[in-house]
């Protein structure tokens, strides 16, 4: 027994459509607190924001590269000069990330 099959329709494309519509555009609410904004395009390529919607960035804690880090730096600093800059942190023994800032 599997996914019923019907002319000119895909349930199980449907269903990986739906499941990954779940992943992106659904954020658990014990999230909430991070006032996240996403936005998606279909297309590819630059998109071109005002500078000043540029209001913070948070480097991943994974970032091992100080010089890759400060180009993001350099770049977000170059855009928007007053933009703050984050730094997240992995507690030890832990999940949970604390964001601190880095300048």
């Amino acid at each position: 027994m599997g996914i019923e099959e019907a002319p000119g329709f895909s349930f199980q494309d449907r269903n990986t459509e739906r499941a990954i519509n779940t992943f992106i555009f659904n954020k658990p609410n014990c999230f909430s607190y991070e006032n996240e904004y996403r936005f998606l395009l279909k297309k590819s390529g630059l998109v071109s924001y005002t500078p000043n919607s540029l209001k913070k960035i948070i480097i991943g804690s994974k970032i091992e590269s100080e010089s890759l880090r400060d180009m993001f730096i350099e770049t977000a600093k170059t855009v928007n000069s007053n933009v703050e800059i984050y730094k997240a942190c992995v507690k030890k023994n832990s999940f949970k990330i604390h964001i601190e800032n880095l300048l």
